[in-house]
Order: C-alpha cells, then structure tokens, then sequence
C-alpha cells in the first residue's frame, strides 16, 4: 500500500508519513458508516444477583459505539435489553430490560437485577488497529485501494507544491466507484440477515417451537 501511494503522489513520503495518511484514511473511512464487518459482540462480562444499577461493567477495549439499535442481551434472554440516557439512569433503576452507556469512564451497567449469574451479550462497532508496514486494513483486498486514494487526496490537500504534476482528477471517479462496491458489499451482508430476521420483543417464541410457522 505505501508503494502503491508513493506512486500516486509522485514522491517518496517515508514510511511513517504514508502510513500516518493511510491511517487518516482508514479511520476516516470507518468512522463513515456503522459497516457490518466493523461489528463483534462480547461476552466476557457477567451480570450478577449483586450488581445494582450503579454496578458498573468495562467496554471492549476496541469499543467504538453501540450497534444501530443500541440493544443488548443477558443471558438466555431472546428480550433485548434497550439503552436508555446515563443522565436518567436513576430513573430506570429498577426497571429490567435496560441499560445506560457511561461513555466518559468507557463502562455501561445494566438496570434492575437478574436472578442469577448470567452472561452479557454486548453487539457493539469495533475501531480497528492502525494499519503498519507488515499489516493489511481488515477488508478484502480488493478493496484496499480506496484507503490509498483516499490517502493521497488528504496529501494533495496540504501539499504546498503542484498537484497537477501528478494527481488526475479521474482517480477521483475511481474512488467514488471503489466506495460505492465496497458499501455494495457490506450490504450484501447485511441484508439477508435484516430479511430473515424478526423483533423478537414481539414475538412469543414458546408458541412457535418451530421456525417454519412463525409469523
């Protein structure tokens, strides 16, 4: 990648400037859309018989922010447990199937209590590590190439010399067209799950045993 940029921009940056621009790129990218491939869940945290709403559990450490419908789930549990405002967690202390975010401390902790130790199942986006001279950004190859252009117009757009010795606006074009597959195929993703799926806070699953005669 850092050859690939060295030749769009016409020059040799070194290493740490390159890699610096590509991760600009890669975070700019990212930070863009809430992508599919970006998202994990963990289970390492256990909600307690003790824990209280105050009760306090750690966020992954490569936490970005909570999944597109800020559900989480304890235990065997199919109801999803909503997110409700830190600022009113007092207010929902007793409730079950509720959680608050305490972003500025990088916990969250789950309202009412549960009869018994259970796991935390905690969807969330993940920030990726930035990208070094022996590693390779987290999507497909194929794609890698957006991180590059898009590494090379951060540079042109504070470079103090002429853009027009090296730089086409066509790579522009390409880009738009890199970012429009890549979104295409982080759909393809998503969709057919969005399809199968059903809200499950509205669904009796004991009276449907089988899948096949679910609504």
């Amino acid at each position: 990648m850092i050859d690939k940029f060295n030749i769009l921009i016409d020059d040799d940056m070194g290493d740490t400037t390159a890699l610096m621009l590509l991760n600009m790129a890669k975070d700019e990218l990212e930070t863009e859309r809430p992508w599919k491939y970006l998202t994990k869940v963990d289970d390492s945290q256990v909600a307690e018989v003790s824990d209280t709403y105050l009760t306090t559990k750690p966020l992954p450490a490569d936490f970005f922010q909570i999944n597109s419908y800020g559900y989480i789930y304890v235990g065997e549990d199919i109801q999803p447990y909503i997110m409700v405002p830190y600022e009113e967690r007092y207010r929902w202390k007793n409730i079950t199937h509720a959680w608050y975010l305490d972003l500025a401390n990088n916990e969250f902790a789950i309202c009412g209590g549960v009869s018994g130790p259970k796991t935390i199942h905690f969807p969330y986006q993940k920030y990726t590590e930035d990208i070094l001279e022996n590693t390779s950004p987290k999507i497909p190859g194929t794609f890698h190439m957006i991180y590059v252009l898009q590494a090379a117009m951060n540079f042109f757009a504070v470079d103090q010399g002429d853009k027009s010795r090296a730089w086409d606006d066509r790579w522009n074009i390409r880009y738009q067209k890199l970012k429009e597959s890549l979104i295409q195929w982080d759909a393809s993703i998503q969709l057919p799950a969005l399809q199968n799926s059903v809200r499950t806070d509205r669904i009796d699953y004991a009276a449907y045993p089988n899948i096949a005669d679910m609504p």
